[in-house]
């Protein structure tokens, strides 16, 4: 969202150019990430069909593109701030996510992410967001953070839980699923004086 008249303009925002954990490294888009984002949507095809549909959006390396472009010129723009993952001790893309600004006035964000089929079930997600929601509290003095994700996608679901975010409730028809049907979607948040 971009700044409204009177607000501190997030354009000159200083921002980071990686944030490092044991396990994963979160930075800005880059052109050199075509090849490896291309290479992990092949492989996770199936394994994020259900949840995502931006899954079917790329046949090619061309494809990709045009996103990792506007990625790159959103964080200049402050206008999003999409990332990428990648593995602290290997040169190897996990996956994408992002700190997505709903409202600069009250510093209210939302964290997206998704992860390569291979690298499930090694606690790179969730090093990826308690990087993320430190850097947004302790930095951007964000006042609150959510994440949603459909209901049925327990596994996204059980990020926020593991780091203590509030569940909030369900929204009904919310999400359009990649079926053509509308899905519901739990909303879980947090905000600064809920951290232990």
């Amino acid at each position: 969202m971009s700044a409204e008249p009177g607000e501190a303009k997030p354009i000159f925002l200083p921002l980071f150019e990686e944030l490092r954990g044991q396990k994963v490294v979160i930075r800005p888009f880059r052109e050199s990430d075509v090849a490896p984002y291309y290479e992990a949507i092949e492989e996770s095809r199936e394994h994020l069909g259900p949840w995502l549909p931006f899954a079917n959006y790329y046949h090619c390396e061309a494809d990709v593109l045009p996103w990792i472009r506007r990625g790159m010129a959103d964080w200049i723009l402050r206008e999003d701030l999409k990332l990428h993952m990648w593995d602290a001790h290997a040169e190897r893309f996990l996956g994408g996510c992002g700190m997505h600004p709903r409202d600069w006035r009250i510093k209210s964000f939302e964290i997206g992410y998704w992860l390569r089929a291979s690298a499930t079930g090694k606690g790179y997600m969730t090093e990826a967001v308690r990087l993320m929601v430190d850097y947004l509290l302790d930095v951007l003095q964000a006042q609150r953070i959510m994440i949603r994700c459909e209901e049925q996608n327990h596994r996204s679901a059980a990020v926020p839980r593991r780091l203590g975010f509030v569940y909030e409730g369900t929204m009904r028809h919310v999400i359009p699923g990649t079926d053509g049907t509308l899905r519901n979607a739990m909303i879980f948040s947090l905000i600064p004086s809920d951290r232990h």
